[in-house]
This record gives C-alpha cells, sequence and structure tokens, in this order.
C-alpha cells in the first residue's frame, strides 16, 4: 500500500514557479481569510449563537479585511469567495466605511423590515460579538502589546523579586538542596539581537531591530568572552554550539571567531539575507570555509542552517510595492553556491509547518527550472501530525506533515540537504498570531492544566544572549535569566540551574506549577495558558513574571501560601507597569 501524500508532495502539485510575487501576496491574504471565516463560523457553532448574528459578523469582516487590505485587491478577494454562494454583491456598500458605520448598514441590508430599535438591539449584538472576537484589532496592534510587555519584562531581570529568588537558589546549593542532572543537548550563543528582517513569528522582536537597540551593546572583547565560555562549556559536554539572532551574519567576524575556535558541533542559523548578491555570499562562504579549515579540534564541524518558511518568505505590500521579506533566491543562490563551489559547506534548510504555502515546494521548482535534477529522499512523517491546507476547489485538507528529509543534487559533489521541519512556538510576535496559521500541540496544554498524561519538560539547553545573559531554554528568553557570564562562569551558573526548584518540578511535574500559580491568579492562569502552542509555551507563559516565579518557588519549597502570597502581592503592585 502506497504512503499517503504528504503535506510538501500535495504543494509541489500546486506551486507555480512562475507566479508573481502580488500573486503570491493575495494568494496568503486570500488563504487567511478563509480560515478566519471558518474560525469566526466555528466559534458561533460552539457557542450555539444564532446563525443569523454569525453571517452578519463575517459580511462586516470580509469588509474590513478588504479596506485594510487595498482597494485594489477588492475584486480578487470577492472572486475567491464565490464558491461560497453568499450575497456579498449586496454588502458591497460596506465598502470604505468605518467599523461603526459598516456594522449599522450592515444591518439595515440585511433587515430592512425591521424598526429603528430592532435593528438598533442587533447593532448592539453584533458590535459586542466583534468586539469580543477582537475582529477590529489588527496584528500590528497585537505586536505592538507583546513588544510593551516584553520590554517591561525585560526591564525586570534584576529586579528584587529576582535577586531573591537567585539568592534562595544559591543557598540550597550551599546547602546540598536537591539536584537535578539535565543531559543538555547544545548551549545557544547570539552574536547579535539585530535584524534586517521583520518576520511575524520572530522570538526577539521585540528587543532590537536595526534601527533600534535594546540592551547593552557589548564590544569585541566582550563577545569572546562570552564565546569563550560557550565553546569550553560546551566542549566539555560534548554538546551543539547553536548559533543565533536576531541575525547573526550582521556580525560577521563574530560568527567566523566561533567557527575557528569551536570544540564541537557548531549550527548556524541564518536567514540568508546576505546571499541576494552572488559575489557576496561567495565571498562570505568562501571566509566560512576558511575559517573551518583553521579549527583543528577533531570534534568539530559546522552546519548552515538556512531558515526557509512561510513567515521567512512572507510578500508583503508596502509603499505601492510588494516586497519577499526574505527573497527565495537568496536560498536559491547559496544552495548553489555550496553545491557547485562550497561543496564542504554542509547546508540544513530550517522550515516550519504552517497553513500556507510551503516555501520549499516552491524552491525545488525554481531548482529544476534552472537545471538542477533534484530529489527528495528518506522522508519522515509522525502518524497523528497532520497540517491543514486548501486545495485548487477551496476545500480543507490535512495531509500527513513531513517532518524530516534530504533534498539530494544529482550529479553534485555536495553533500544532501537536511530538510528539517519544526512547529511554530507562540513566542515573542508569534504570540499574534492567529492559532490557525500553524499547527501545535493545544491538546496537550489542555491536558496539563487538567494534570493530565504523563507530560516532563526537562531542561535541555540555556542560551547565552549578547548582553551575556543565560536563559534556561530559548523560549524564556530576556524574561528570565540565570545570571551573566560577563560577572561568572557559564559553568558555575549552570551548576546553580540544577537546583533551582523550578526547572526541576518542570521535569518532574510541570502539572505543580500550574497549580500552585492557580492559587494567586485563580483560573486566569488556565485562560493564559490555554491559548499557548504546547506546553513549554505555557509554562514560560505563566513563569514570565519574577513574583510568580518567586511565589511559585517559595511554595514548591513547602513555605506557607498566606506568607509567600502576601510578598507576591506585594511585588506585583510595585512593579506594576505605568
Amino acid at each position: 500500500m502506497a504512503a499517503e501524500e504528504d503535506h510538501l508532495e500535495f504543494q509541489l502539485k500546486r506551486v507555480d514557479p512562475e507566479e508573481t510575487l502580488e500573486e503570491q501576496f493575495v494568494r496568503q491574504k486570500q488563504t487567511y481569510l478563509f480560515y478566519k471565516l471558518a474560525w469566526i463560523q466555528e466559534f458561533f457553532d460552539r457557542k450555539k449563537l444564532a446563525q443569523e448574528l454569525a453571517f452578519l459578523v463575517m459580511m462586516i469582516y470580509i469588509y474590513d479585511f478588504i479596506d485594510r487590505l487595498g482597494m485594489r485587491f477588492a475584486d480578487r478577494i470577492l472572486n475567491f469567495l464565490s464558491f461560497t454562494s453568499w450575497p456579498l454583491e449586496k454588502f458591497r456598500p460596506l465598502m470604505g466605511l468605518n467599523l461603526e458605520a459598516k456594522i449599522a448598514l450592515a444591518v439595515a441590508i440585511e433587515y430592512p423590515e425591521k424598526s429603528q430599535e430592532e435593528q438598533e438591539k442587533i447593532v448592539e449584538l453584533v458590535t459586542t460579538a466583534y468586539a469580543w472576537l477582537g475582529l477590529g484589532r489588527e496584528q500590528e496592534w497585537e505586536v505592538a502589546q507583546v513588544v510593551k510587555r516584553k520590554r517591561w519584562l525585560y526591564s525586570l531581570l534584576n529586579s528584587e523579586p529576582e535577586r531573591k529568588r537567585r539568592e534562595l537558589i544559591e543557598r540550597l546549593r550551599e546547602q546540598g538542596g536537591k539536584r537535578a542532572e539535565f543531559r543538555l543537548v547544545n548551549v545557544g550563543i547570539v552574536p547579535t539581537e539585530l535584524c534586517p528582517n521583520s518576520c511575524r513569528f520572530c522570538l526577539a522582536a521585540w528587543k532590537a531591530s536595526c534601527e533600534e537597540r535594546i540592551g547593552r551593546s557589548i564590544e569585541e572583547e566582550e563577545f569572546e568572552v562570552i564565546a569563550d565560555e560557550v565553546i569550553n562549556f560546551a566542549g566539555e559536554r560534548g554538546l551543539i554550539v547553536t548559533v543565533t539572532g536576531g541575525e547573526p551574519f550582521l556580525e560577521l567576524e563574530r560568527v567566523l571567531y566561533l567557527v575557528r575556535h569551536a570544540r564541537s558541533r557548531l549550527d548556524i542559523t541564518t536567514s540568508a539575507y546576505w546571499a541576494r548578491d552572488v559575489g557576496k555570499a561567495r565571498e562570505i562562504l568562501s571566509k566560512l570555509s576558511a575559517a573551518a579549515r583553521e579549527n583543528r579540534n577533531e570534534d568539530f564541524h559546522f552546519t548552515l542552517q538556512v531558515s526557509l518558511d512561510a513567515f521567512h518568505q512572507e510578500v508583503r505590500f508596502e509603499r505601492g510595492e510588494f516586497v519577499q521579506n526574505v527573497p527565495i533566491e537568496c536560498v536559491l543562490n547559496l544552495l548553489k553556491l555550496t553545491q557547485e563551489e562550497f561543496p564542504e559547506i554542509e547546508v540544513v534548510l530550517l522550515t516550519k509547518l504552517t497553513s500556507y504555502e510551503d516555501p520549499l515546494a516552491r524552491l525545488i521548482k525554481l531548482l529544476e527550472k534552472q537545471g538542477m535534477k533534484v530529489r527528495i529522499t528518506r522522508k519522515v512523517t509522525q502518524p497523528g501530525v497532520t497540517v491543514n491546507l486548501l486545495d485548487e476547489e477551496r476545500r480543507l485538507v490535512t495531509k500527513p506533515a513531513l517532518l524530516k528529509a534530504y533534498l539530494e543534487f544529482e550529479g553534485s559533489q555536495g553533500k544532501p540537504v537536511l530538510i528539517f521541519y519544526t512547529v511554530v512556538e507562540s513566542m515573542g510576535k508569534a504570540s499574534a498570531l492567529d492559532a490557525f496559521e500553524f499547527p501545535g500541540f493545544r491538546e496537550q496544554v489542555r491536558e496539563l492544566l487538567k494534570g493530565k498524561g504523563e507530560i516532563k519538560l526537562p531542561l535541555i539547553g540555556i542560551e547565552v544572549s549578547d548582553d551575556g545573559n543565560v536563559y534556561p531554554g530559548a523560549h524564556a528568553l530576556y524574561a528570565w535569566s540565570a545570571g551573566n557570564v560577563l560577572e561568572e562562569s557559564l559553568e558555575d551558573i549552570f551548576d546553580r540551574l540544577c537546583y533551582d526548584p523550578l526547572l526541576i518540578a518542570l521535569a518532574e511535574e510541570p502539572a505543580k506549577i500550574f497549580e500552585i500559580a492557580r492559587e494567586v491568579e485563580g483560573e486566569r492562569i488556565d485562560a493564559i495558558a490555554a491559548g499557548e502552542s504546547s506546553p513549554l509555551a505555557a509554562a514560560y507563559r505563566v513563569l514570565e513574571a519574577p513574583w510568580m516565579r518567586l511565589y511559585i518557588t517559595r511554595r514548591l519549597l513547602g513555605e506557607p501560601r498566606e506568607r509567600a502570597e502576601e510578598e507576591y502581592r506585594k511585588y506585583k503592585e510595585e512593579y506594576r507597569p505605568e
């Protein structure tokens, strides 16, 4: 029996390599609108609310969506929705009105026979539903709120409750308290938080852009101190060093320093924005290759991990032009160069599972168009891990998610390219994405909140940012620092982490953390965590405030609830954002 077609195979049959940026932009917006309308309908069905109300909300949303998108796209959006048989033309007068006027006119159009008083009651119902669903807000507004909160949390890294918690953990270490033996897989290092891209799911976009830098700017000597700490720590344990950002290649010399001195495997993640120009890409790859040859450590090798996903390659319409966040030609150029001129450089394609077109399908078609013969081999899927996609008939289809495979080039001297899929986590800007834009493990979150299942969340990686702060796992970036390598050794910081009651609880009984958090925040904890993409994302979301971390730590150590709660309320009020 033939294996079921996976999501990439499905898209390879449908992608058009000749499609313009404008056509890609419109199709992505059509896909988003389809899922958004389905989400609205599902909400009304689940709540058993009137279908007439759902219909009006959707009509209003469609024309509000068109107005925000731009009049030039109206006909293509409405034509896309023609499969619904909705009376879309009847509601065309809504176009161009503000939201309040749209709602009033939509009710008048749908219920012309009703009295003004009756219409006003319906308007009130529609307005309430629209606001409750958050349909009047744009993602830019949501991102702005994320940025504001994350900057506030970053400012609290060395606040009094955080210092108290570190002192408490230090006493546990000195007194021989309970210690966990965490088996790390990797240690991350961030040469820079700066980035030239504007990905909608960026983990750290709140902290830095090319126009603004929040946090400490370090000198080269300080970076080398950080790098040496990471290199030696990883080398002693045989850990992978993951180089991320920001965009690491904005600090090429720092990347080259790591390549020259690493004692274990080095994975460098990049958007490949720098490969738009073939000459510049060739120069950078030549420097990387030369630096690797200088490294004489027998356990060293490095991979160039290239981000290729619906958000890195997303098309935007800005100032009257269609632009791709990171042009797919950048990745195309990099692949061709490493296959033809730098076969010693191992490339990995890192992509994300989403409900949009997989840009890997387009990349493969473009490679074939340029005469390169490629094939996908050694595919890995997993039962139950699927992706929802739209077919040509606007029907929702569910396909097995391809999780891992290899892209092999016929006749090339280069290494096969590993294709590695992961899921988007609801962190940073991604917390402002709609849940339907990417698959997640939300059912596991619900099980964890109910105290069911055997979910455990052991620490498998730590991250050292370019400010020297050490974070327990990339998901805790910038809200929960365990120390700073410019002030003490990474070895010492990690040893202290092994005594941290929070990390021990996450590894052994994460449900306990939610149980204790409910003592001070009640059902609000479930409401916060339920919207997260995975149990780990939910846990770090609950633990992001230092007074919550301190409270749960004290309670895990057996301190009375009343005394710990009094301290919690005090700090929460004292550090309340303005």
